[in-house]
């Protein structure tokens, strides 16, 4: 590769991370403004809490989902099946997708960067996302949970998750449809031969 072309690749890889910051910060701005304009009517707050709900539900499901297809495999494994030499990780998400929503003016690129996701590597051991422990949760009564409204509620992680730390509003909670979101399954596994 000449070093003309590495130049480019280089002004190229520039130009996209400075659109995706700029990205980043109007969605930022976006969700703040949301927030800030929010009615905190008792429909909007049973909207919100039937979301947690439905995406604690999810979390349980993902939790199981996973711990099952990484005993399934290791079962596998025991059981002298080679193909599954070593696994590397049982993966687990849940993401929204709703194409009626995101036609509402959402930038589903960078809303869909804060999808949360649980990750199972070489057990039950979850990675990355904070305090996931379903045995022992934490309450995400913070940010723009801390409320009145929320004082007997518990807030699951991904609540806070896609709130507090990603980029939807508290507005584009209560126009999700809570049965858009989903649950997908990764298996990464590497072979030896």
């Amino acid at each position: 590769m000449r070093l003309d072309e590495v130049e480019q690749i280089c002004k190229d890889e520039e130009i996209v991370s400075k659109r995706k910051t700029e990205t980043m910060q109007r969605m930022y701005e976006r969700q703040k403004k949301q927030n800030e304009e929010f009615a905190w009517s008792p429909e909007n707050v049973a909207k919100i809490i039937h979301l947690n709900d439905k995406l604690w539900a999810l979390m349980h499901e993902a939790d199981r989902i996973g711990k099952s297809i990484h005993d399934d495999i290791q079962k596998m494994i025991d059981d002298g099946k080679n193909y599954y030499d070593k696994i590397i990780q049982v993966e687990v998400g849940i993401f929204y997708q709703s194409s009626e929503w995101l036609a509402a003016g959402a930038d589903w690129r960078t809303l869909y960067d804060s999808v949360a996701s649980l990750t199972y590597a070489n057990g039950y051991d979850l990675e990355n996302v904070g305090d996931m422990d379903l045995s022992m949760p934490t309450n995400w009564k913070v940010g723009v949970f801390s409320r009145p409204e929320f004082e007997n509620i518990y807030i699951c992680f991904l609540m806070h998750w896609h709130f507090n730390r990603g980029l939807y509003s508290l507005q584009d909670a209560v126009t999700m449809d809570p049965g858009k979101f989903h649950i997908s399954t990764t298996i990464h596994n590497e072979l030896n031969f």
